[in-house]
């Protein structure tokens, strides 16, 4: 994210990060940048392992984040944020989830 908003022509440049109880079972963390935001040809394969839209990324962040979220029971999604930029969420079960699972 920092290298999208650095190479933004943004008058603004920001990285916004909020966490919310979705409810009793879930929390959601977004972090949102106000880069170029995501190219819709790359939006199907982001997360998928060695995609990368960085000139010399692995192309892995992604792929190893969603599948540390998803082993502890949640998930990473991404959409284009408004106006410009891109939104992350991380969302992962609450103790109380996780304990009623056991």
């Amino acid at each position: 994210m920092i290298d999208a908003i650095e190479a933004s022509d943004a008058e603004r440049q920001s990285i916004l990060i909020k966490a919310r109880c979705k409810s009793r079972r879930a929390i959601e963390i977004s972090v949102a940048d106000s880069g170029p935001g995501i190219a819709p040809e790359v939006m199907e394969t982001l997360f998928d392992p060695l995609v990368t839209t960085k000139p010399l990324g692995m192309g892995m962040g992604l792929s190893i984040s969603r599948s540390i979220s998803e082993s502890h029971g949640g998930g990473l999604r991404m959409a284009q944020n408004d106006p410009r930029g891109a939104i992350f969420f991380v969302e992962l079960p609450t103790a109380e989830a996780t304990r009623d699972a056991g």
